[in-house]
């Protein structure tokens, strides 16, 4: 398909702005028809998006991947300094990206955040083999199901395969982890981020997870259109209420 690639004044460059279910078609295998196609200024319009946007090259061999790197990370931490420190890292991190003005998901519409998601998702070779996940609109929200993710979605699949993994995980429920225990701290900081913190920022969650304890079920997430038709159980599960008021237009 030709590029569908639109200016963001958040982001400040081009994105992929395609109808919603083509937001999970990985963008290399884009560039891969355009060249089979013969379209070389498609195919090169599309290593651009690349190269500015997803700018991502996935990690081969013996590499680390990002995942691995954080999951290191968050492990130290708490071998070092104890679990509480986990929600205390995660908060200064993203607090360190919106000050730097790199985090613009709170003054996106709901549409563009999917978009800007999604493209994260597919940086991460999300979906099955790595290839593609399904995104969805439904009457209230737009849905993303990443079987699996490409980050702890993938880790805890391998872990559950024996493959010399082991992840942290919370060892009790906390408001950042879903009210659950045994939640992977690379699993709990999108509960951290995108909802707990969300909430405390403009009232209400701007990314909801549904989190599956079984490895092998997909995880789910939802854009809400209007944060008015967010339910009440996404709010008291993290410990926060629910204050249309604050709700940020």
């Amino acid at each position: 398909m030709p590029p569908k690639l639109e200016w963001s004044k958040y982001l400040g460059r081009k994105t992929r702005t395609e109808p919603v279910e083509e937001q999970g078609v990985l963008t290399w295998d884009l560039v891969r028809e355009a060249i089979l196609q013969g379209k070389t200024e498609e195919a090169l319009e599309w290593l651009r998006y690349i190269k500015e946007g997803e700018n991502y090259v996935k990690p081969s061999g013996g590499e680390i991947s990002p995942a691995r790197t954080i999951w290191h990370e968050l492990s130290y931490i708490v071998e070092t300094y104890g679990e509480e420190h986990v929600e205390k890292a995660l908060r200064w991190w993203r607090r360190k990206l919106i000050e730097a003005g790199h985090e613009p998901t709170y003054d996106m519409s709901p549409l563009e955040r999917l978009q800007y998601h999604a493209e994260m998702e597919r940086a991460d070779y999300s979906g099955p083999n790595g290839r593609r996940f399904d995104v969805t609109e439904e009457a209230d929200r737009y849905v993303m199901e990443l079987n699996p993710c490409g980050s702890c979605g993938r880790l805890r699949r391998a872990e559950a395969e024996a493959k010399g993994l082991k992840l942290g995980k919370t060892s009790k429920a906390y408001p950042w982890s879903w009210g659950k225990a045994n939640v992977p701290y690379l699993c709990a900081y999108n509960c951290l981020w995108w909802e707990v913190m969300s909430i405390e920022d403009i009232g209400y969650p701007v990314k909801v997870y549904e989190w599956s304890e079984d490895p092998y079920k997909p995880c789910r997430v939802y854009f809400y259109k209007d944060p008015l038709k967010v339910p009440e159980q996404y709010f008291t599960r993290v410990g926060k209420k629910r204050d249309p008021s604050r709700f940020k237009k």
